[in-house]
C-alpha cells in the first residue's frame, strides 16, 4: 500500500508527531501488506529530523513548477491514504490544501496532539469543529514558542490577518468546508426541482 504524509508543521511539532503517524500507517490495512510512506517535508527540516526519517520516502514539499501541475502529479500517484498535519502553524498552507486535494483513497487530518479524523463530506461536523477550535485558540508562534493572545488581539488576528500563515490556512479550510456545503446544497436543490418523471426513471 502507498501512503502520503504531508508534514505541514514546524519541526518541533513534527518531532512529536512523526512517530505517531508512522504507527498510524503501519496499522493501516492488512498487516501483511507492505507499507510505503511518501513524506513531503520542508528541506530545511531534514537534518533536524534525520533520526526520525528512516523508513520514509522523503520528498521536498516545494512545488515543482506550477502548483496545478504538482497537484496533477500527486493525483497520478493514486495514494491509498494520505495524512495532512493541521497544526495551525505560521505557514505550510499551500501544501495543506494540496494534501486535501490529492484524491487519495482516504484523507486524514491530524492536529499537533496527534488527534485525527477522516477528511470527507460525511465528517463535515468534525471539520467545522476543527476550524472553530483553531480559530478559538487565537495562537501565534514566536520562534518555537506559542503565545496566547488576549481576546481583542485574538479577534484582530482572526479578522485582519496579523499572522498571515494561520489566517490563510484557516481561510483555506473554511473555503473547503464551504465548498462541501455548497455541493450538498446544490444537490438537494437539483433533486427537489427535477421533474418527477425523471426522478422516477433515475430510480429504476
Amino acid at each position: 500500500m502507498k501512503f502520503a504524509l504531508f508534514a505541514t508543521a514546524e519541526a518541533d511539532v513534527l518531532r512529536e508527531l512523526l512517530p505517531k503517524l508512522r504507527s498510524f500507517f503501519e496499522g493501516y490495512g492488512p498487516p501483511e501488506d507492505p507499507k510505503r510512506v511518501v513524506l513531503f517535508l520542508r528541506d530545511s527540516f531534514r537534518d533536524e529530523l534525520a533520526d526520525l526519517l528512516e523508513g520514509f520516502e522523503v520528498r521536498s514539499d516545494t512545488t515543482r513548477g506550477r502548483t496545478r501541475t504538482f497537484l496533477g502529479e500527486l493525483r497520478e500517484e493514486k495514494f491509498d491514504a494520505a495524512a495532512v498535519v493541521m497544526a495551525g502553524g505560521k505557514d505550510h498552507w499551500k501544501m495543506k490544501v494540496l494534501g486535501l486535494k490529492c484524491r487519495a483513497g482516504s484523507i486524514y487530518a491530524f492536529n499537533e496532539n496527534g488527534d485525527g479524523f477522516q477528511w470527507n463530506k460525511e465528517n463535515r461536523k468534525h471539520i467545522r469543529a476543527h476550524v472553530a477550535w483553531r480559530m478559538k485558540q487565537g495562537r501565534v508562534r514566536v520562534g518555537n514558542a506559542r503565545v496566547d493572545l488576549p481576546l481583542p488581539l485574538r479577534l484582530l488576528v482572526q479578522l485582519y490577518g496579523l499572522t498571515i500563515g494561520p489566517v490563510i490556512g484557516t481561510v483555506a479550510l473554511l473555503l473547503h468546508v464551504a465548498w462541501l456545503e455548497l455541493r450538498r446544497f446544490v444537490r438537494v436543490v437539483v433533486l427537489r426541482n427535477r421533474p418527477a418523471d425523471l426522478v422516477g426513471s433515475a430510480s429504476r
